[in-house]
């Protein structure tokens, strides 16, 4: 969104179609539950739908414009990363110019996993920057108890967890159990942050302001500033370890391909020599005559080099499988048992099958080859 120009209600300008601009912002609603990224956007340009006008349109199909920018953008969940629960949270002080009120922004991460987000304009008109901050950061702490109890259905039991505030007075007016005449005016239910705090529920800990990942929920931001708190926040492409590698374009823009059309085509195929010396396999599926050869395995996964078949190592190849999920025992003897073709030409094919959960989850090679 533009930093300097915020929407407003625009009068002057002309009045759009109401349905189309309701279900465009209800589309993207839908979308916030794995994008943070757009949170603070959609939230801003579902506050005119009453009366939507062109600049309000103009800046929801700005949005869309982004998403296909960046089709595999998605959150990164590492498995190594330690199961500790910490929270972030931050406001912006009157930066709604319609009414003046604040917006609230928090995030929750398991390690470096991010697992819940929020972006919500405050139902009261702050007074200061610390009041501001401070009921944002009750909102946070509410939503680290929900999140403390769900964990401990599984037996996870994460108390004293940090919240990370960008404000010196909130904290103090957390760790100080005496009402001050200066706080007087906050609602009533915004203070259970500091039982929670002499309970050691939570902790509250200072944070530079640059480093606060739920600054991206609250306001907006200039390119580099929001592309590096876009990354700090867990996101990366899906397909990251095939980054630099022409088999990202396989794994990304090929058609689903169901395991039983697979077993279709094993179960039929045959290997045979051409003509002109090289191998081929020939294989019915669907009542349909296939015909697959190094040549053509190699224009369609777009490698570039003379074999066609060494364009990631054997290792990358197994670690990035290994990285999505996929078991691997890090050898191609099963695919040796099934063609003379080069191994891993045949198995860079059927790669295409794998992150495809339509059928019972990821497919199950062995059943296929053996």
């Amino acid at each position: 969104m533009e930093t300097k120009l915020p929407l407003t209600k625009d009068e002057e300008a002309f009045d759009v179609d109401v349905h189309l601009y309701r279900s465009m912002i209800g589309s993207l609603m839908y979308l916030t539950a794995s994008r943070p990224d757009i949170m603070y956007a959609v939230c801003v340009c579902s506050r005119f739908q009453v009366t939507p006008k062109t600049s309000h349109l103009n800046a929801v199909k700005r949005i869309f414009k982004y998403l296909k920018g960046k089709p595999n953008l998605g959150l990164w969940y590492p498995r190594d990363s330690p199961l500790d629960l910490e929270a972030f949270s931050d406001s912006d002080y009157g930066g709604s110019n319609l009414d003046r009120k604040s917006t609230t922004g928090g995030c929750q991460f398991l390690g470096q996993r991010l697992i819940s987000w929020q972006c919500k304009k405050q139902t009261i008109v702050a007074t200061s920057t610390t009041e501001a901050e401070y009921v944002a950061a009750a909102n946070c702490c509410g939503q680290v108890l929900w999140v403390q109890n769900q964990l401990l259905d599984y037996g996870f039991n994460f108390m004293n967890t940090k919240i990370h505030i960008d404000n010196e007075s909130t904290i103090c007016i957390v760790k100080n159990p005496v009402y001050h005449s200066k706080t007087k005016h906050i609602e009533i239910r915004h203070h259970f942050i500091r039982d929670c705090y002499e309970k050691k529920l939570i902790s509250v800990e200072k944070i530079h302001t640059d480093l606060n990942v739920a600054d991206l929920l609250t306001k907006p931001f200039d390119g580099p500033r929001f592309n590096y708190l876009v990354v700090s926040i867990g996101f990366a492409e899906i397909v990251d370890f095939l980054r630099g590698s022409n088999l990202r374009y396989a794994l990304t823009a090929n058609p689903t391909i169901y395991d039983s059309l697979v077993k279709q085509f094993w179960q039929s195929a045959v290997a045979s020599t051409r003509e002109d010396g090289s191998l081929e396999i020939s294989a019915t599926v669907d009542t349909k005559r296939y015909t697959i050869t190094e040549a053509s395995i190699r224009d369609s996964l777009q490698l570039d080099d003379a074999a066609g078949i060494s364009m990631l190592p054997n290792d990358d190849l197994f670690q990035g499988m290994g990285q999505i999920g996929y078991p691997t025992d890090g050898t191609f003897t099963y695919l040796l048992r099934k063609s003379s073709l080069h191994p891993k030409a045949i198995f860079v094919h059927h790669l295409l099958a794998l992150p495809k959960p339509k059928v019972g989850g990821w497919i199950n090679l062995e059943a296929i080859f053996y």
